[in-house]
């Protein structure tokens, strides 16, 4: 009977634990970019642009979650700090993630991304990306900071010349206060290249989001950006943009 007990009090623990992390899994948390959601958001830009995007999520397993995911840049086509409804750009993506038995990197992700941006007077531009990111255990980390390096191939053309190259960003959460809130900063380069066109980006990222309900299913996001190009050998220092947006889970 001792022992019975003894297992009972040793299991116990165990099954509040077990209870804990799985409502801590439950909890809507966009901060992990490893994790997939059912959502929609529109987004207004300092450019005076429009941003639309919807997510809709599965899985294939226990382990392995996917997502679809669109987005859409709208605007004054003629006139760009002018609001309209004209499609500028918008970008098409499957994205797979999976759960892996990993101490390094416990999640990983894999996605396709189409990409179009429609040019006036000249031939639209038309981009895929083939990427991975990860997820870094957060006891590397300090155990709140989370860190998510993203690789990704990309091929298409530019005004009409052939281009390919790479991808390389890292992603850095951190949550403030206890409700979901947390800040993000992301720098990122990209570089493409063709027969006469060499692209490099440079931009960072800020972000802060916090949800706006208890249930975490509706969220106010803001984000601010800076981009430099070189264009054959051309700089541009670029300037900053600000979109604030709201944010739907479902």
């Amino acid at each position: 009977m001792k022992r019975l007990m003894l297992l009972a009090a040793l299991a116990a623990p165990l099954s509040m634990a077990q209870a804990e992390e799985a409502k801590e899994e439950a909890l809507i948390d966009p901060s992990d970019l490893t994790r997939v959601y059912t959502q929609a958001a529109v987004f207004v830009t300092s450019d005076a642009n429009i941003r639309t995007s919807t997510m809709a999520t599965g899985a294939w397993t226990d382990d392995i979650q996917f997502a679809g995911f669109v987005e859409a840049y709208w605007g004054d086509r003629k006139n760009e700090d002018e609001f309209g409804m004209d499609y500028l750009n918008g970008r098409a993506q499957y994205f797979q993630v999976h759960g892996i038995n990993n101490g390094v990197m416990p999640r990983i992700g894999f996605s396709t991304d189409f990409m179009h941006y429609s040019n006036v007077g000249a031939k639209d531009s038309k981009i895929a990306a083939f990427g991975a990111i990860g997820l870094i255990n957060p006891k590397f980390t300090g155990g709140k900071l989370m860190l998510f390096p993203n690789l990704a191939y990309a091929t298409g053309s530019m005004g009409g010349e052939d281009v390919d190259g790479y991808a390389a960003n890292l992603y850095a959460t951190l949550p403030i206060g206890g409700q979901g809130a947390f800040i993000q900063f992301s720098p990122e380069f990209l570089s493409l290249s063709g027969d006469t066109l060499n692209i490099d980006t440079m931009t960072y990222n800020g972000f802060i989001s916090a949800p706006i309900n208890k249930g975490r299913t509706q969220w106010l996001m803001t984000k601010i950006s800076h981009k430099s190009e070189t264009i054959n050998g051309f700089n541009d220092e670029g300037d900053l943009t600000l979109e604030i947006g709201y944010k739907w889970f479902f």
